[in-house]
């Protein structure tokens, strides 16, 4: 955001130089130093989307290992998100306790 601010203030004060001496020179600095700036930008993001593309990848396919790893040993996905919790644990919570718990949900 800022280099686009920037990048509007240089460009207005390109077009504000009119006349002198050195306008036209002043012009031609300015938009030498525009188009550096934008090349820069251009270089820069392309560089950036580089990294998070091989990020990206990288995750993928740590991800297809751990996948690959629980067929394997023969975990379903699914079994995975879900813990199983015994009898014992079914009667420590009562019904009172759970409207508490959640009443802040239904008000």
């Amino acid at each position: 955001m800022v280099l686009k601010e920037h990048m509007r203030d240089l460009e207005a004060r390109k077009n504000r130089i009119r006349r002198g001496e050195t306008a036209k020179t002043e012009r031609r600095e300015l938009a030498k130093y525009i188009r550096q700036l934008k090349q820069e930008q251009q270089v820069k993001h392309a560089s950036e989307l580089t990294n998070v593309e091989m990020e990206l990848k990288r995750l993928i396919n740590e991800r297809d290992k751990v996948r690959t790893a629980r067929v394997a040993d023969g975990m379903n996905e699914e079994d995975v998100d879900w813990e199983d919790i015994g009898d014992a644990d079914d009667d420590d919570v009562n019904e009172d306790e759970l409207q508490r718990m959640f009443a802040h949900l239904t008000m």
